[in-house]
């Protein structure tokens, strides 16, 4: 059974990604949600990089370089209206 210690959520091109991150007796377990496509993550920090990395995965190709850049600035704005 794994308890999540983590919860983080990012925006990446408009869908929101939930990253779960906790302990297991084999080292960090991470899992991303998307829409309910879970998409395991393995011994990857809960971040926005791995939250992209997900979003790629799942979506199956590569955000540009401005695209990335986007996705940076929207998830610090989201951060800074906390």
């Amino acid at each position: 059974m794994v308890v999540w210690k983590d919860c983080l959520a990012f925006k990446i091109m408009g869908k929101t990604i939930h990253l779960y991150s906790g302990e297991t007796s084999y080292g960090l377990s991470t899992v991303a949600d998307m829409d309910n496509h879970f998409y395991y993550l393995g011994d990857k920090a809960a971040d926005i990089t791995s939250a992209i990395f997900a979003w790629e995965a799942v979506n199956g190709r590569t955000l540009t370089d401005e695209e990335k850049h986007q996705s940076l600035i929207d998830n610090y704005l989201m951060s800074e209206a906390i």
